[in-house]
């Protein structure tokens, strides 16, 4: 399998299964690169998930979540991995979120998780 961006696991072979209203959007598969590309321009995308080689029209799907599971002859890779100098983040964790007050750049009124992380970019 194709290694992906530094921001996402390698594509894995035999995984692809999502609940499809976690689909967020798909279009014609152009390569692996150009199918994380396109999720990394959806804040709400976890996963880019590629549809069989042996389909005659071949597809990108990016999906809301990273609970993708075995589906024969897909391939996917997740959101996981993201340097510190990235501008991809982990999924948001449950009481974290202490650090001190001189690392603090700025703050405001809180409005949606995508909105803060878009807003930190």
């Amino acid at each position: 399998m194709p290694e992906s961006s530094e921001c996402y696991t390698n594509f894995k072979a035999n995984i692809g299964w999502f609940p499809e209203d976690n689909k967020i959007a798909q279009r014609e598969f152009r390569n692996p690169e150009a199918c994380t590309a396109w999720c990394d321009q959806h804040s709400d995308c976890r996963a880019a998930v590629i549809s069989p080689s042996y389909w005659a029209y071949r597809e990108c799907f990016l999906v809301s979540t990273s609970d993708v599971t075995r589906r024969s002859s897909w391939s996917a890779a997740i959101k996981t991995k993201c340097p510190e100098s990235s501008e991809c983040y982990t999924n948001f964790k449950a009481n974290i979120g202490w650090f001190p007050e001189d690392n603090k750049i700025a703050q405001r009124e809180f409005r949606n998780p995508e909105a803060c992380t878009a807003w930190c970019d």
